[in-house]
Order: structure tokens, then sequence, then C-alpha cells
């Protein structure tokens, strides 16, 4: 039946103080579609469902460049305080990655063995990620005439590059932060806003300093050469409320900080534009939809966040990037119609001897007293990486427990669990431990289903995701419309997405058996991008095969 429905280290302080935004003590509306866990084995991987359409209508998209549309995914070779479910994964920094910016193709050569040619930076700038604020490219990489060689050749090989830049922090230790810091940011009756994100200064958009500043940031970055501006925690942060006299605006008005957040992409879009007419600006987050009118995309924190978010079948008119450490959450955000970041663990081997070799050593981390309680602690590290061995053996076609049922998902702040709970490896002293106590077993298993192969990287698997991604762009990245295809199998979906260049199909299967999919009016024949395989109709009726853990991203054969 078809049927219309349409997760580093989290900078300190962000979970405390997202809970004291004006207006946050309720969850938004978007966050109120709720995803449908689809079994009742507690083990199974999930898979994430929307319980209602987006209601994208009536929102105003900005004009997108074709080469943002058609890109399946970005590569990031650090991924620190890069934003949403980036900052769940573990990384260099990027001098670790590259010794001079004049390497900048060395990172398109990595970006393209995983299936894209979209490098996004985030450490490009003096003083480092945390140095938020002055954006001048980094000496120890050679300087602005090394950054801009790196571009030009990096753009000679068909690369394209995106750059970090912080919309809502200042580093007060930065040079614009000791001069203009205090004068820009939002005031409280009790002073300058301390949280989130304490010993920084939160500029207020209303600021007009504020907004010629970083509205002079992306044109230099335009002049740069560079393709594109991530703008961090905008469109994750709204409502703020500031009284300062100074700013000249109307006080303690949650609308100033809103329209003011829309005023700064607007600005910041077309001065980037300036020295780059395709350049296109993302946003972390989609809370404030009237910014959409001039940003091309946003971040998410993963497909159990997307599923509830009212641009989730807004996909061909703008664009969603996010990730998981499962790679049933990759083949989910992709068949949705989102696209897929990707971090340098793609492109790594397997390090430890084994799965529970693993475990051991971040147990061992943390009854030593290593990081307590961090956000992205040892017991973070354990799940991350038991993920990467799981998803070896399922690349392998190797049956893989499941970790959903322990594992902390990262739900941003504010926003309440499926399960009613915090991440329960933040909830109490001791939890950690009995929780990778309980990964004992998985681990075990993991090993002896991998017992005698050689785990691969992930590279090539994530590659052929892509490329098959990169395949359907014509039809779910123009304007396309998207219906959900119910299957008899709990754990497996299927897509139809059309516009006025044609259908594509996508399924996917969370579970552990074959199911199969089946779509009405679907003539023809039609291949998998991803395993190559073909499907021919029986007169309009299509069924279509979905293996065990596997995404089917199919086009209709011509000729």
């Amino acid at each position: 039946m078809t049927s219309h429905v349409t997760r580093r280290q989290f900078l300190a302080g962000a979970i405390a103080g997202a809970a004291q935004a004006a207006g946050s003590k309720a969850s938004p509306p978007e966050y109120e579609h709720g995803h449908r866990p689809a079994v009742e084995d507690p083990e199974a991987p999930r898979l994430f469902l929307p319980a209602t359409s987006g209601h994208p209508a009536g929102i105003k998209f900005a004009n997108s460049p074709p080469w943002a549309r058609n890109a399946p995914g970005w590569f990031l070779p650090s991924t620190i305080s890069a934003g949403c479910c980036f900052l769940n994964v573990p990384s260099p920094l990027l001098p670790q990655a590259i010794r001079s910016f004049r390497e900048l193709p060395n990172l398109l050569e990595q970006a393209r063995s995983i299936g894209t040619e979209v490098v996004y930076l985030v450490d490009w700038y003096a003083g480092g990620w945390s140095n938020k604020g002055d954006y001048v490219p980094r000496a120890d990489l050679g300087g602005e005439a090394a950054f801009r060689d790196g571009i030009s050749a990096l753009h000679a090989g068909g690369g394209r590059l995106i750059l970090y830049v912080e919309g809502f922090i200042i580093a007060k230790e930065s040079n614009v932060g000791q001069e203009h810091g205090r004068q820009w940011s939002i005031l409280q009756p009790d002073g300058p806003l301390e949280n989130p994100y304490p010993g920084c200064w939160k500029p207020c958009p209303g600021a007009e300093g504020w907004l010629t500043y970083i509205e002079g940031v992306a044109r230099r970055i335009g002049q740069y050469g560079a393709d594109g501006i991530f703008l961090d925690s905008c469109g994750f942060q709204r409502d703020w409320k500031c009284v300062s006299k100074a700013h000249r605006h109307p006080l303690a008005s949650p609308e100033v900080f809103n329209q003011g957040c829309v005023e700064l992409v607007r600005r910041v879009r077309f001065a980037l534009r300036a020295g780059n007419p395709e350049a296109v600006v993302l946003t972390e987050g989609p809370k404030l939809q009237r910014l959409f009118e001039y940003a091309d995309g946003s971040l998410d924190w993963g497909i159990h966040t997307f599923v509830r978010r009212w641009l989730w079948d807004a996909q061909g008119k703008t664009d969603t990037l996010t990730s998981g450490w499962s790679i049933d959450d990759w083949h989910q955000v992709l068949a949705i119609g989102g696209k897929l970041g990707c971090g340098p663990d793609i492109l790594q081997p397997l390090l430890q001897p084994s799965a529970s070799q693993l475990l051991e050593a971040c147990r061992k981390s943390i009854q030593a007293g290593e990081a307590k309680q961090a956000v992205f602690g040892p017991a973070h590290r354990a799940f991350f990486g038991l993920h990467r061995w799981r998803n070896a053996g399922l690349i392998l076609g190797l049956k893989m427990p499941g970790l959903d049922d322990l594992e902390p998902r990262p739900y941003e702040p504010g926003l309440k669990t499926p399960r009613g709970g915090a991440d329960p490896l933040l909830k109490a002293a001791g939890a950690p431990i009995r929780t990778l106590d309980a990964l004992r077993p998985r681990a075990r298993a993991i090993d002896e289903a991998l017992a005698g192969t050689r785990p691969p990287p992930a590279a090539t698997y994530v590659k052929s995701l892509l490329t098959a991604r990169r395949s359907l762009a014509p039809v779910i990245d123009y304007d396309s419309s998207v219906e959900m295809v119910r299957t008899p199998c709990p754990q497996a979906v299927g897509w139809r997405f059309t516009n006025n260049r044609g259908v594509v199909l996508t399924a996917v299967n969370v579970g552990d058996q074959t199911c199969r999919a089946e779509f009405k009016d679907a003539p023809g024949t039609w291949k998998d991008g991803v395993r190559g395989d073909a499907f021919t109709a029986q007169g309009n009726a299509l069924t279509v095969v979905v293996p065990a853990h596997s995404v089917r991203l199919m086009r209709a054969e011509t000729g």
C-alpha cells in the first residue's frame, strides 16, 4: 500500500545553555513529529520514519547552483566543531591531514575516493578551531597565499571547498573579540549572555557592527575563491532577547534575533557571491524556516532527527547533510533523499586487533578516570569503534548484532529522546562502565562473525553509495515530490521521488532478513546504482528484493 507522508565533543555548556534560551522550554513545532520505532526487538536496528508531511509549502527556498544540488555528500578531513552529527566523529586536526594549504588537492583526492568532490574545512583559520572570530588563513599551513593557491588547484581538479564560519560565537581571545565582543554581545538584564558556550561572546544579529563585520568576512572568503560557507549555530539558535540600547533595536524582542539571523544569512550570501557567483551558504539547523530563502541547505544530527523536521520532504528544494555511526543510518539518509557527510574515519583501517580489544581499551580508560562524563569520552569512542567493526561485517554480508538499544544517540540539547530519557552514558556515575559491560557479548559476536576475514575500510562501499545517490540527483534534487511506499516488512520502506524529469525509486532494509518492496505504476526495468542489480516490472508493478542491511537507489533503464 502506498501512502503520502511525507550525533567529538559538543562545546562545553551547550546542553545547559540551550535550555536557557528564551522560549526554549517547550519543544519547537518541528520536533513534534516523533519517529516511530518499527520493531519491538530492542536490539534490532531502528527504521526511522516520518509521522506526517513536513509541510514545506509556502517556504521560500534559495536557488542553489547545480554543482551543489548534484553533490551527493561532503568529505571532512577534520570534524572538530564541524556542527551537528559531525561533532560525534573523532578525527585529527587539519594540520595532521595536510602540511600546507597547497596540498588541498590531496584532500580532493581523498574525497573522490569516497564519491564526492566537496571538501569541508573547519579549522582552516589562525588559532585553530576554538579561535572563532578572525577567520584569517592559518600561518602554519602557509597563510593566505598558500590558501589561494590551494583553492585554485583544488578547483582545477574539479573540487569544491566549503569553509566554516561561526554565526553565534566570537572567541574572547580573538582580535575581533577583544575589540568588539562586548559591544556587539547579546545583552541580558544581568549582563552579556554567558550560556550557552561560556567564555565566548554571543553577538546580537541586531547589532549593525556585527552584521557588517561578518559580511566582510564572507566577502573575503569569496575573494579567496571558496565555494561556500557553513554558518555554525545559525538555524539552531533562536528567540534570544537583547536589551542593549546601543544596538538601536527594539528591546527584549525575540524577533530582533530571529529576523537578524535572516539578515545575517542574506548578507553573507550576497557578499560571498560577489567573489564566487556560484557559492552557497548552509546553516547548522532548520529551526528558522525563513532562513531558507538565502540558505542552500542545513546540517542535522542524524536520520533520527531529520525525519522529525519540517523539511524532510523538501529535499527537492534544499539540501540536508547528516550522517551517523551505523551503516543502517547511512542507508536511511540516502534513501529518504538526504546527503551524507563523511569524516576521515571512512578512509581509515580498523586499528585494534578486534572489537573486544577495542571495548576493553575504552573500559580501562574510563576506570583510569579519563574524560569522566565527557560528551565524547571513552564510552562514546567505544560505540563509535564498535560501529566501525559492525559496518565492516555488514559490508561483507555477515550477520552482525545490533547496538541501537544501548547506543547513545546524539539528540540535540533540549530535545527529548524517543525513549524519554537522556544519553545513557551521561546519566550517573558508573553508567558508562555498566553500558560497556553490556556491550561485551555484542563485541564477541562481531569478532566471531569476522573470524578469518580482513575487515575492509568503508571507503569503497561509501563510494558506491554516493555514486548511486549522485545518479538520482536530476530527479530528487530538482523540485521533486516524495511519497513513502510501505512494505510488508516492518524494517524496510520504499520511497518514490517524482519531478518533471521522471521518477526514481529507493528502498532501505535495516533488518537481518531479506525484504521485498513493491512499487505500483513503475513499468519497465530499473537498475540499482549501489549493487548493479536490475529488476523488471510485471506489467506496471515492480517488485524489488532488498537484502538485509542494504539500500536500493534505482533509476529506470532507457533504450
